[in-house]
């Protein structure tokens, strides 16, 4: 009886350390490997977080294209309410106090949180029932699927609240899937 009760216990030790997702961990440095989708055409684009804290720099390259970096405010790492969805620059882009690339805000993830949707494009997200599944290499990440109201916009972003990075978007101009973390 003593060994089948131990053989329940470890089975189900291993079942839990096997559905554990992964939440990586994101700090100045971290390079995030990218394929960036636009009109057809698919780029590799590497994001380098420069700073994390306000004004947060975000470095991007981009073969053939070039590269630049992407600085964020205080406000907007706080509480931003768009996605910067134009043509970055080369050099250095400075976003409004209400846009965020590559993460939503601080304010965003809170209210995702709390009453499970927030305002982002002038878009409500809400999270998706369905637990959501997004892999990298072969770890299932920790993130949160979000669907825009009308269901053309989808976002999944990673659990983290200190930092909630975009893993993946579905339905804007220029859609991005990060493929590795570094």
């Amino acid at each position: 009886m003593k060994k089948l009760m131990l053989l329940f216990l470890g089975l189900s030790l291993a079942v839990q350390g096997w559905s554990q997702k992964y939440l990586p961990e994101i700090k100045n440095g971290t390079a995030l490997l990218a394929q960036v989708y636009t009109q057809g055409v698919e780029l590799p684009l590497l994001l380098t977080v420069k700073n994390m804290t306000a004004p947060v720099n975000l470095e991007w390259y981009v073969e053939g294209f070039g590269d630049g970096n992407f600085e964020m405010s205080e406000a907007a790492l706080e509480n931003g309410s768009a996605i910067f969805a134009g043509q970055p620059s080369r050099g250095l882009t400075r976003l409004s106090d209400k846009e965020t690339f590559g993460l939503i805000s601080k304010g965003a993830f809170k209210s995702l949180t709390d009453n499970g949707s927030f305002t982002y494009n002038q878009l409500t997200f809400r999270k998706k029932e369905q637990p959501a599944t997004m892999q990298l290499g072969d770890k299932i990440l920790d993130v949160v699927h979000v669907v825009s109201e009308d269901g053309k916009v989808q976002l999944w972003v990673l659990n983290r609240p200190e930092f909630p990075v975009l893993m993946q978007t579905l339905g804007f101009q220029i859609d991005l899937v990060v493929t590795a973390i570094q």
